[in-house]
């Protein structure tokens, strides 16, 4: 299977900006997910995976 797309909205972006998230850990979790690692499944290809930055809790996925 190829690579999976993965989507950032706005909200999300700037928050990776400002903690300094690399797109290479988004799709190290995505790649991850594919694997069945995931936190929640949303339903309708939707998933939760969870990031722990800088001592706070960031949720991907709301």
């Amino acid at each position: 299977m190829g690579q999976p797309r993965v989507f950032k909205t706005r909200w999300f972006q700037r928050l990776a900006r400002k903690e300094r998230l690399a797109d290479a850990a988004l799709l190290n979790a995505a790649d991850r997910a594919e694997k069945g690692q995931v936190d929640a499944d949303l339903g309708g290809g939707v998933i939760k995976r969870m990031f722990t930055l800088r001592r706070k809790l960031l949720t991907a996925g709301n």
